[in-house]
């Protein structure tokens, strides 16, 4: 059986395989052992990326390039897109698309498959964008209701997934379309390391890893810090992720009015895979106080790695995660942020109660597992 896998992301291809941002890679990696072949339908870089950083070196995944680096306009590009997707229509027996996408609608139309599904990963609540009078957030507007009527579309004649029970719940309730649970993960059953209660000592280690910007809570984390000090605990925050030049100049700023220009480090974006695990391992804490989310991985990550985690309530966290798993803060709340990190520090019992559960659950959404529960599910296997 043979899977075409669609999603917006984009594809380095040299000598070595394939390179992939983590979270597409790993997802198609443990794909790649279900499948005879996969084909990723997506944009092709002509150099490689700071966020390619999986590597897929499997003979039986292969890219098809719908993008022509010279290419500018989007007339010329929608024709290669349908192009390639026709050419494809009888290569393959399976069409995922993992979004929302840009291009979903016209790679659903023409890619003529025997079977088609779509993989809605995140929330479309949250990802809704603030309608502001300017013509960047009219447009984000505009699209998100345009991909939103078009998946309305999509789901009259394919099978609808998401990632987590939260997505599936708003598919229904908003959009009226029957959706089932597929997860999805990167980190892989070798990833975990074996259980063990982390001993919290002074300096205390904070970190925060993932997309360093406004709707990550990075703001309300840094000011959660300053208070976390101000009760007297030596306290220090790694924060491991991409960053704009302007608005970590922004964060800068905010660093030094509160005088913590010693106690917080910028690390950039850091390679998924023993360099990223030894950051975790080198932390006592995880906090992620997102305002939106989907379901992050890098809960996931923290848990295989043992380090207890703080975070927000919002998304599909809390349709797959308990108070008996994590600490919940609420959102855009610096002082509720600080008050989970102190009962972090101040209760041990509970803190490695809640670490040991969470370790546990995580084991059941490895990559593999993950992975297997696709490829039943697409190919019609009752589980």
């Amino acid at each position: 059986m043979k899977l075409l896998i669609h999603h917006h992301t984009s594809a380095y291809v040299d000598e070595n395989g394939i390179w992939l941002q983590s979270f597409i890679g790993s997802w198609v990696s443990e794909l790649s052992k279900y499948f005879s072949e996969i084909g990723l339908l997506t944009n092709v870089t002509s150099t490689k990326i700071e966020t390619q950083d999986y590597l897929v070196s499997k003979s039986n995944v292969v890219v098809h390039k719908y993008n022509n680096y010279n290419c500018k306009s989007r007339r010329k590009l929608n024709k290669n897109i349908i192009i390639t997707c026709r050419k494809l229509s009888f290569k393959y027996d399976i069409l995922i698309i993992r979004g929302i996408t840009p291009k979903q609608k016209i790679v659903f139309d023409n890619c003529r498959v025997n079977t088609k599904a779509f993989l809605l990963v995140g929330s479309i609540v949250d990802s809704k964008p603030v309608l502001k009078v300017n013509k960047r957030r009219i447009i984000e507007w505009f699209l998100y209701w345009v991909r939103i009527y078009q998946l309305k579309k999509i789901a009259k004649s394919s099978k609808i997934y998401a990632n987590s029970k939260a997505a599936v719940d708003e598919l229904l309730n908003l959009l009226n379309i029957k959706a089932s649970v597929i997860p999805t993960n990167t980190i892989s059953n070798t990833d975990f390391i074996p259980f063990k209660q982390k001993k919290i000592n002074s300096p205390i280690r904070l970190l925060f890893c993932g997309r360093v910007r406004e709707d990550k809570g990075i703001e309300d984390l840094i000011r959660a810090l300053s208070l976390v000090l101000g009760q007297g605990y030596f306290v220090n925050l790694e924060i491991v992720g991409d960053c704009s030049k302007s608005y970590k100049d922004k964060l800068r700023i905010l660093i030094e009015n509160l005088g913590l220009s010693s106690n917080v480090n910028f690390n950039g974006f850091v390679r998924f895979g023993e360099k990223l695990f030894d950051f975790y391992q080198a932390s006592d804490i995880y906090v992620l106080p997102s305002w939106h989310e989907g379901f992050p991985h890098s809960i996931w990550e923290a848990a295989a790695n043992c380090i207890p985690v703080i975070t927000t309530s919002v998304g599909g966290i809390p349709s797959i995660l308990g108070r008996k798993h994590v600490l919940f803060c609420r959102v855009k709340s610096s002082k509720d942020i600080a008050d989970c990190i102190i009962q972090t520090i101040e209760d041990p019992v509970a803190t490695c109660a809640r670490l040991e559960s969470l370790h546990s659950l995580a084991q059941n959404y490895s990559s593999e597992r993950c992975a297997e529960k696709m490829y039943n599910t697409v190919s019609g296997i009752d589980i």
